[in-house]
């Protein structure tokens, strides 16, 4: 992960690998509160599914995302802003993040800029969990070798990282299966060959004693809740 930056993660983005919300993780979020009526702005809003939900339930909605995902602006729907979140003004009840406080230079920074200046009453927020069979196997070879388990993530974001002065942080996870289970297998399977790339290494080893794991732990996302003390 050395000398990656956010604006190295932007021309990831902008080079075709568009972020492409998964569908656990969007539920899970837009399931976490009751969006009515409230004024909302989403950092990050890629395709703008999660935002359009949001819109659907009566909720006011701002969204911004650095890369043009060409959003249909001629219905009506959220408001969508290409460019920096640091460019919006106003304040907001609640402000969300799916996948994006990772991608982040400063994770904290952004934290504390959205308490400042948005001043929400609810933060949410989304990233991996590390803390189960899946992440710790990777956690091991960036920790260990410095290996690239990941194309576009700056951070490996943990509970710690997620408290703000002034909110409560609750937090659960979600997609299980991803974190211990076939889909953690059919995950590595593909990940483990290029991430070991470089490395003399016996994967299929590895996989075949994954394979005895039993579905256990947390699962393989985090959402996190910061609530106004």
């Amino acid at each position: 992960m050395k000398n990656r930056t956010n604006a190295s993660v932007k021309k990831h983005y902008e080079q075709g690998h568009k972020y492409t919300s998964r569908q656990t993780e969007e539920d899970a979020v837009f399931d976490s509160y009751e969006w009515s009526h409230y004024e909302v702005l989403e950092i990050g809003c890629g395709e703008g599914t999660l935002a359009k939900r949001i819109y659907d339930t009566g909720a006011a909605i701002f969204a911004s995302d650095y890369v043009d995902y060409d959003w249909d602006k001629t219905k009506r729907g959220p408001i969508y802003l290409l460019g920096s979140y640091k460019e919006i003004l106003g304040h907001y009840d609640v402000v969300v993040m799916q996948g994006v406080l990772e991608h982040m230079d400063d994770p904290k920074e952004t934290l504390e800029y959205i308490r400042d200046n948005f001043q929400p009453d609810t933060i949410i927020s989304s990233s991996p969990c590390w803390f189960n069979p899946r992440g710790i196997v990777l956690q091991t070879l960036y920790q260990l070798f410095d290996l690239p388990i990941t194309l576009a993530d700056l951070h490996y974001i943990s509970p710690k990282d997620m408290e703000l002065e002034g909110y409560k942080l609750t937090w659960k996870t979600v997609d299980h299966d991803w974190a211990s289970g076939q889909k953690m297998i059919d995950d590595l399977e593909n990940r483990l060959p290029k991430v070991l790339e470089n490395v003399e290494a016996d994967v299929e080893k590895l996989l075949h004693w994954l394979k005895q794991v039993p579905q256990q732990g947390l699962g393989a996302t985090i959402i996190y809740y910061l609530e106004k003390i």
